[in-house]
């Protein structure tokens, strides 16, 4: 009876060691699979999406003793694979058909598959005997033994982990392992993932504004800030970047839109609008513009997208023709040379500095032009030839000419005409016909 109590001590004793170790064997893959977690996303928070996806491939490998092992992530649809990424060893293992053969559609997959379709861990312990798999394509490595494991969130298989060729059957304990190991895999992806996106959407955000040839503004929707604004819009305005930063879209305006604060609500109150607007350049000269606005939100806060379009050219064409149009007519009506010039002076005096204007009369017969009024006192100037001159050219087609100082160099190179004295900014020449005698405007 001694050695029976003696036999069922030891037994108890030899229990409560095995139990005991396992603890102590549980404690420690514990341990060892936070340290991999751990591990794992301090690499991904210094590497790329890639690089992360081999590492934690090759840690998942090496925990469970497995040669091979790869990651699938699926698309929405549940049906194609998205992205696929593999250990180093078994990329070095199928290099030969890595990048030539891709895994099929799920319906179409061999039995790896079982897991998506079946929603649940496949063990296949002796693959070799395993009923309904397939055949492998021409280089692919034998697979021995295999644990496939699906990772589900929000009721949809976001990703497949597989792991292979252990050199003894897998266990319940590397069951346990490798789906612990599966959601650090997702969690760890799908960090990686968002971040791509995000990269992806700032490169194309910056592409669409920074890159942009139309000028840009990003405004705060509460106070009219500009919190953004691309090298365009810097451009536009002959300032920088940061100095429109410091702005607020109100300070753009000239004094008469500020005081009209009509298109500035129209921009803070509608999602989407056009309007006109006048600012003011940093030079000090007006910028005429068509300001196109949609409201956007951003990390729960609102702002103003404006694309600034330039019509101050445009703009100016119309009024040019508008003056040109009641200086022509003024010359049919008026009887005097002197009340025609005041009227024409001061319809210019409207679009530009009419500091250098001019009206001279026109000779056909001796084809020369003779100063009638120049407002100018400081430059000479009588009479001259109308055959190469801006004056004549306009006089003798009977045309209006309005050329910005770069045109004028080019207009007067190309038709060999000698320029002004002194060159504007803007040159205008309008031919009039009073009393039977041609004079020509130019300013």
């Amino acid at each position: 009876s001694m050695v029976v109590a003696w036999v069922h001590l030891y037994r108890n004793k030899l229990s409560r060691l095995e139990v005991d170790t396992k603890k102590l064997q549980e404690e420690e893959l514990r341990r060892t699979m936070a340290e991999a977690r751990s591990q794992l996303l301090a690499y991904a928070a210094r590497n790329n999406l890639q690089k992360t996806l081999r590492e934690t491939l090759d840690k998942v490998c090496k925990i469970t003793q497995s040669p091979i092992g790869f990651a699938h992530f699926l698309e929405k649809d549940q049906e194609n694979i998205a992205t696929t990424a593999w250990s180093q060893e078994t990329e070095n293992q199928f290099s030969q058909i890595i990048g030539k053969y891709n895994h099929n559609t799920i319906s179409k997959a061999g039995v790896w598959a079982d897991a998506v379709r079946e929603r649940k861990t496949i063990i296949h312990n002796n693959f070799a005997q395993t009923p309904n798999k397939k055949g492998f394509p021409p280089g692919h490595p034998q697979i021995s033994r295999e644990v496939i494991v699906p990772v589900i969130r929000n009721k949809d298989i976001v990703a497949v982990l597989a792991i292979g060729n252990k050199t003894t059957p897998y266990t319940n304990q590397d069951i346990f392992m490798a789906e612990f190991l599966a959601d650090v895999v997702w969690e760890i992806a799908e960090n990686k993932f968002n971040e791509e996106r995000l990269l992806q959407s700032e490169k194309k955000y910056r592409y669409l504004f920074n890159d942009h040839s139309a000028a840009k503004l990003i405004l705060d929707a509460q106070n009219g800030n500009i919190t953004d604004a691309n090298p365009s819009a810097a451009t536009l305005y002959g300032t920088s970047i940061e100095q429109l930063k410091e702005t607020t879209l109100s300070q753009l305006l000239d004094r008469q839109n500020r005081q009209n604060t009509k298109s500035l609500e129209t921009l803070f109150s509608q999602k989407s609008c056009v309007c006109q607007q006048v600012h003011v350049k940093s030079d000090g000269k007006k910028l005429y513009t068509e300001v196109y606005g949609s409201h956007i939100e951003f990390s729960g806060k609102e702002y103003i997208h404006l694309i600034i379009h330039d019509v101050t050219e445009k703009k100016f064409q119309e009024k040019s023709q508008e003056i040109l149009y009641k200086i022509t007519r003024n010359s049919m009506s008026l009887t005097t040379l002197e009340t025609l010039a005041s009227v024409v002076k001061d319809e210019l005096g409207k679009l530009m500095d009419t500091g250098n204007f001019l009206v001279a009369l026109y000779n056909p017969q001796k084809g020369t032009l003779k100063k009638l009024f120049l407002a100018n006192p400081d430059i000479e100037l009588d009479q001259w030839s109308a055959e190469k001159s801006l004056s004549g050219y306009v006089v003798r087609n009977g045309q209006s000419l309005i050329q910005k100082k770069e045109e004028c160099l080019s207009f007067a190179k190309l038709n060999n005409l000698d320029l002004p004295q002194i060159l504007p900014e803007c040159w205008i020449g309008v031919p009039m016909i009073s009393e039977g005698i041609t004079p020509v405007s130019p300013a």
